[in-house]
């Protein structure tokens, strides 16, 4: 991700590159056409993945053992 940020981007200063970075990661996390993750942004993938492994925790059967008496 680095590479691909600085091939594109002229950094005046350290603290405009850091800027432009973060400007950057949000975008590519949140805003761009994804490319192959079943038309997802990465942070779209990152949200089904937790969802769906939150609906699996909750319906989940414990084990439960009984002590005849």
């Amino acid at each position: 991700m680095k590479n691909e940020f600085l091939a594109i981007e002229d950094i005046p200063n350290i603290d405009d590159g850091k800027q432009r970075y973060d400007m950057f990661v949000k975008a590519y996390n949140e805003t761009r056409e994804p490319g192959g993750i079943n038309g997802l942004t990465p942070s779209e993938t990152f949200l089904q993945r937790l969802i769906t492994s939150s609906i699996h925790t909750r319906t989940k059967q414990k084990s439960v053992t009984h002590v005849g008496n």
